[in-house]
């Protein structure tokens, strides 16, 4: 990824990011915090020990100095407006997906398009207020996705990330990992506050956010996550995200 190089002087700076699929494995960090805005798929963000899900509709706000790693299905361009954090000392200092308004799109497409020149003084300050206020206030959006810490939780969710139809069940894991079933189960709802199936479920139904917001129909995801009907695959997806599958499909 295109890493900028903040001026101390300028309270913002702000452009375009290319992530490529060969970016998943690039852990990086910002010297400003950031909000990313995907262009035309969603984005997923790996974080601590959270994942992100960044559909089209939605950006992700990164604080400063805090160690992701990008990933998309397709390569695709993001909208990145950094802000210099000694004129932003309100900015949230947590990671988050936000539901965007057409206003917080258009902000960041506005101050994109800022001359070079005009990135200082008391106009670009005013507008790095008012991405700051609209950040804070923004509603959170999409999925994101407890990542579990101990080792042997990590051996399945890695295995699971790389292929999110692999049907073994918690007690085949346990034999693999060598760990009881029970112990297992303990840890995944320590870890994640899901259990093992849930969790399973919310990780398919960021599979499907993804597909969805590459353009794909509802019809196809399902099929393609081992749903025999649309409307099997829309209850699951519903009782996970709260939303119909269709919101999420790039317009």
């Amino acid at each position: 990824m295109v890493q900028f190089q903040p001026g101390a002087q300028l309270p913002f700076i702000a452009g375009r990011e290319r992530v490529t699929r060969r970016d998943h494995a690039v852990l990086h960090a910002h010297a400003w915090p950031q909000v990313g805005l995907p262009a035309e798929r969603a984005l997923t963000v790996f974080v601590g020990g959270l994942l992100l899900v960044v559909p089209p509709g939605t950006a992700v706000w990164m604080p400063a100095e805090l160690p992701h790693r990008a990933s998309c299905l397709k390569d695709m361009d993001v909208r990145i407006v950094a802000v210099n954090p000694q004129r932003a000392p309100l900015a949230p200092r947590f990671p988050c997906v936000l539901d965007t308004s057409t206003f917080y799109r258009e902000l960041l497409c506005h101050m994109g398009a800022v001359d070079i020149e005009d990135r200082s003084g008391a106009y670009a300050d005013r507008l790095v207020d008012v991405l700051v206020a609209q950040t804070r206030a923004a509603p959170a959006g999409a999925l994101s996705l407890r990542m579990p810490q101990d080792r042997r939780l990590r051996i399945i969710a890695e295995a699971l990330l790389e292929d999110v139809l692999d049907e073994r069940s918690l007690a085949d894991w346990a034999q693999i990992v060598g760990a009881s079933y029970r112990t297992l189960a303990r840890h995944f709802v320590e870890e994640t506050r899901l259990t093992y199936h849930e969790w399973r479920q919310a990780l398919l139904a960021v599979e499907a956010i993804r597909r969805l917001g590459q353009g794909d129909s509802v019809g196809a995801v399902a099929a393609d996550l081992g749903y025999s009907s649309i409307a099997g695959f829309s209850a699951m997806f519903k009782r996970t995200t709260g939303r119909a599958p269709s919101s999420y499909i790039r317009r």
